[in-house]
């Protein structure tokens, strides 16, 4: 998949937040579609590091 079409969400403290530009400090993780944004939200876990999404 190519990068430019992920959304890509940082770790700030225990929030996460949209990272549009890729700048952004702390750990990330790319979603590859608004549907798998709302799966993930949908399960409430972002498995792959541990974190709960709201």
């Amino acid at each position: 998949m190519e990068k430019h079409k992920l959304t890509r969400f940082v770790r700030s403290g225990d929030q996460w937040r949209a990272d549009p530009d890729g700048r952004g400090p702390g750990r990330g993780a790319y979603l590859c579609s608004p549907e798998c944004a709302q799966a993930v939200k949908k399960n409430k876990r972002y498995r792959a590091l541990g974190a709960l999404v709201t």
